[in-house]
Parts: C-alpha cells; sequence; structure tokens
C-alpha cells in the first residue's frame, strides 16, 4: 500500500510541476524565492537570477556556491528597495506562515517585485493531495489544542530573525 501512494503521489507531482512550470518564463528575469526548495531548483534551471530568502540558516546552507544571492531574514521583513525583482515566488509557503500575517507577506513581495506567484497545495481532483490534505488537518488541529504551546513557539522563531 505504501508504495502505491508513493508511486500516485510521484505521478501526480510531476503533473503538478509540469502543470506549473510549462507556462512561465523566467530566463533572465530577477526572481526572489521565498522559502528556498524545489522552486529554487527549478528557478535556476530555467534560467532566472534568483534571489533566495529564507529564515532557516541551514535550508540556505545547501545552496552555498550556487549562482544565486542568498538572504537570511524574515519575510516581512525584506530588506529590499522597491521593485528590485520581477517576479516573486511563494512555492509552497504560504501554507507555512501564520495566515493573519498573509495580507502583510503579500504586501512585503509587491513592493520589491512587479509580479507574484503563489503556488499552494490543492487536494482539489488529486488523491495523493487528499491524503497529504488530511493529514495536513490532523496535524493543525492537532497544534491547535496545545495553541498556547504553540504560539509562544511562533514567537520564539520571529524574535530570531
Amino acid at each position: 500500500m505504501k508504495s502505491q501512494i508513493e508511486t500516485l503521489y510521484e505521478l501526480e507531482q510531476r503533473k503538478v510541476q509540469e502543470i506549473i512550470w510549462s507556462p512561465i518564463d523566467v530566463e533572465n528575469l530577477t526572481v526572489i524565492d521565498f522559502g528556498v526548495g524545489e522552486s529554487t531548483q527549478k528557478l535556476l534551471e530555467l534560467g532566472a537570477r534568483v534571489i533566495a530568502i529564507d529564515k532557516d540558516k541551514e535550508k540556505l546552507r545547501k545552496y552555498v556556491g550556487s549562482d544565486m544571492s542568498l538572504i537570511r531574514c524574515d519575510i516581512i521583513k525584506i530588506p529590499f528597495h522597491a521593485k528590485i525583482a520581477d517576479l516573486a515566488v511563494f512555492y509552497f509557503t504560504l501554507h507555512e506562515i501564520d495566515p493573519n500575517l498573509h495580507r502583510d507577506v503579500i504586501l512585503s513581495a509587491r513592493r520589491v517585485s512587479s509580479k507574484i506567484m503563489v503556488v499552494e497545495p490543492s487536494p482539489s481532483g488529486c488523491p495523493a493531495y487528499e491524503i497529504y490534505a488530511d493529514i495536513w488537518r490532523r496535524a493543525m488541529h492537532s497544534i491547535k489544542e496545545n495553541s498556547a504551546e504553540y504560539n509562544q513557539r511562533m514567537e520564539k522563531s520571529q524574535r530570531k530573525c
């Protein structure tokens, strides 16, 4: 059963990747990638001039030596002047940020980029994503049960940046 789910997930992942990236032409564009990961590598492959932003220095460390700028900062406190990028990318990033901060995050990105691309999991119609969504929903409910502890951890992590 596990290998079938992994296979289904991998097939859907490739399909989703193709749908997401095929219409996007970022060659020679300056792109800010909020939250390094799969999108960072894909943007490099597509020929973008990437500015990678993450508050996790370990994630950024994986890209040291790559042909891109690496910035460690809080996503709301972007240290750039207005309109330095052609595109800002949030690839599976916003769901990791407190929903109460989404407006501020998007406004910060809009200040530094002329266009914004948001890609988030969408379980509708994809069996593997429906499984993922169920797991995510149960995880979020368990966090809410310990919301005081969760809020303390979030505040502490935001002070580090």
